[in-house]
């Protein structure tokens, strides 16, 4: 496999996003429904991670907003130790294959900067050999090294900006989720100005109402 394509080197018809519900991911499933014409996109719901609900009410929101998605779930639940010897992106790289196989799809696309960790996959100790065999004939395609990640995230339509979901300890009330303020996303946007356009809270799942 090669280096990671960006998202500006895509040109196919078709790719599968590996989303989370926040910023990042939020920002390359835009980018790729305004490239393909079929697009699928995977969602990994960790249940052992404190703001992943969060998240993923956060992704079924921007989901409303799109109609060339098939939308496919994972759920699991880890509690310690040696994730079958992969990092959590090597594990979801192989939840991922069965979906990117049954649609034909060359591209799978993270919001991740995964450069550093692309010989990670290789090296892991996975029982089954045979997925990284077959990532031989895929593309991974994430951000630029150089790209303008606060402007990039802008020329996202305000309303999917503003149903995405970076903070990493939620504070639960009610029925809601508030941003913590203190996690290293919340205070990375507010260094970057993107406190302000980003949501403060977000309904707690399954009471997701669309955004006026």
């Amino acid at each position: 496999m090669a280096t990671p394509l960006t998202f500006l080197d895509v040109q196919a018809d078709k790719a599968l996003v590996l989303a989370s519900g926040g910023l990042d991911s939020a920002y390359a499933l835009w980018r790729m429904s305004q490239v393909c014409s079929t697009v699928v996109v995977h969602h990994v719901f960790a249940k052992h991670i404190g703001h992943a609900k969060a998240q993923r009410t956060a992704l079924h929101r921007q989901l409303q907003y799109y109609t060339n998605l098939n939308y496919y779930e994972s759920v699991y639940s880890f509690s310690g130790g040696d994730l079958m010897g992969t990092s959590d992106f090597d594990f979801t790289i192989n939840l991922s294959m069965p979906i990117a196989k049954a649609y034909r799809i060359a591209h799978i696309v993270t919001g991740d900067d995964i450069r550093s960790r692309m010989n990670g996959y290789w090296t892991s100790a996975v029982s089954d050999p045979a997925p990284r065999v077959a990532l031989q004939d895929l593309h991974l395609v994430c951000r630029a090294d150089n790209e303008d990640l606060v402007g990039a995230y802008l020329t996202m339509p305000p309303h999917i900006l503003e149903v995405t979901w970076s903070c990493r300890a939620p504070v639960v009330e009610a029925t809601c989720y508030h941003k913590c303020g203190e996690c290293v996303a919340c205070m990375l946007h507010k260094q970057t100005g993107l406190w302000e356009k980003l949501p403060q809270s977000m309904p707690i799942y399954p009471t997701c109402v669309a955004v006026e």
